[in-house]
């Protein structure tokens, strides 16, 4: 028979795990093995009602437990994040030169420093195809 104390280390892994992964997943499979582990301690169940009880507890988390978690850990809509700049068609405020890697552009987000492959002049319209960092990279228009 298990004791309580392998179903409490295998609940601290789970628990450990979630930590270093987003999405609540491993956090149902922790609680359950605390459940299991106090089962245990109980002396109310042998190996096989263990792991009848780890199996129908996570299930019944996961699954009654999934939209709230969703809720809470829903990802931010793409205009909050910087990648919402890719594709935004701006003016160069300072002309791009590639081989002193200088040059600005004004987005929707403020003024960037921009890089591209071609001389940009000052005033030419561009696109921003990608975000590295602290600047942006765009193509001329």
């Amino acid at each position: 028979m298990a004791g309580f104390e392998v179903w409490l280390v295998v609940a601290i892994i789970f628990l450990i795990g979630e930590m270093f992964t987003e999405g609540f997943f491993l956090l149902w499979f922790g609680l359950s093995g605390l459940i299991v582990a106090a089962a245990a301690f109980l002396g109310v169940a042998d190996d096989v009602t263990q792991w009848i009880i780890f199996l129908v507890s996570s299930s019944i988390l996961v699954v009654f437990t999934r939209p709230l978690a969703s809720r809470i850990t829903k990802k931010a809509p793409r205009g909050a994040t910087i990648d919402a700049l890719i594709g935004e068609k701006t003016h160069v405020m300072e002309t791009i030169d590639p081989k002193t890697r200088k040059g600005s552009v004004k987005t929707s987000r403020g003024e960037w420093r921009a890089q591209a492959d071609e001389l940009i002049p000052q005033g030419a319209k561009v696109e921003i195809i990608k975000v590295e960092g602290v600047h942006v990279v765009v193509k001329k228009l």
